[in-house]
């Protein structure tokens, strides 16, 4: 009832409960709580509202996983990284490999522990610093990018800036998400994301995410010679 009352379904239930029960059989010894909270689990490193959400995985089904973590502060302008996968034992092995990213929890820490507790989704709501829905078209004519790119504007308002997949860079109304090349992210395929509160520090976002792009796409087109 728990699960259900917490926007889980008996597939995504029986794939949340096998990964829980495989955190808690970690052999790391550290403490974790879990909150579930619209379908997701969030890990805690102590049982406190105030603490920060460390980790958060999502699992659809037995063949479909979303893991999440908070980045330390050598990663920003980038708050999070995100991923998926196919298979249990990958989504188990991310959320490991998260909680070290994230720095939430310190080797020695007391035994395993995994309890759910069920909390409201928290509220995204800018600060009171925030002026207003941010132009993102204004914002990537500010914008120098390498080369042409091709822009696709989705149905929440968003704007994916790319030459081609991957999707480079996504700018929404309050955060940004960002291809993260491979030398950099512990997964395949993962995402940055980083949120912002003006339009310069979206500026920042974007022109970080731009530098992110492969050497090859960032390089301008050879010049094309006539030949006789």
């Amino acid at each position: 009832m728990l699960y259900q009352r917490a926007g889980f379904n008996q597939e995504m239930t029986d794939a949340t409960v096998a990964i829980l029960r495989r955190i808690e059989e970690d052999g790391s010894r550290r403490r974790v709580w879990g909150l579930l909270s619209m379908g997701s689990v969030v890990l805690l490193a102590e049982n406190a509202h105030h603490s920060p959400r460390y980790v958060q995985f999502f699992a659809s089904s037995r063949k479909k996983y979303t893991v999440s973590c908070l980045l330390p502060e050598t990663y920003d302008p980038w708050h999070s990284l995100s991923a998926a996968t196919n298979t249990e034992d990958a989504a188990v092995a991310m959320i490991l490999d998260a909680m070290d990213l994230s720095g939430g929890w310190s080797p020695g820490a007391s035994e395993s522990t995994v309890e759910a507790t069920e909390i409201p989704p928290p509220l995204q709501e800018p600060d009171s610093g925030w002026l207003g829905p941010l132009d993102i078209t204004e914002l990537l004519e500010g914008v120098q990018f390498p080369n042409p790119v091709r822009s696709l504007v989705g149905l929440h308002g968003e704007v994916t800036v790319s030459q081609g997949p991957p999707a480079f860079v996504t700018v929404y109304p309050y955060y940004v998400e960002c291809w993260a090349p491979p030398e950099e992210a512990p997964w395949p395929d993962s995402i940055y994301e980083g949120s912002f509160r003006s339009k310069e520090q979206a500026l920042i976002l974007v022109r970080s995410a731009v530098a992110k792009w492969p050497l090859e796409v960032r390089k301008p087109p050879a010049a094309k010679t006539n030949s006789k």
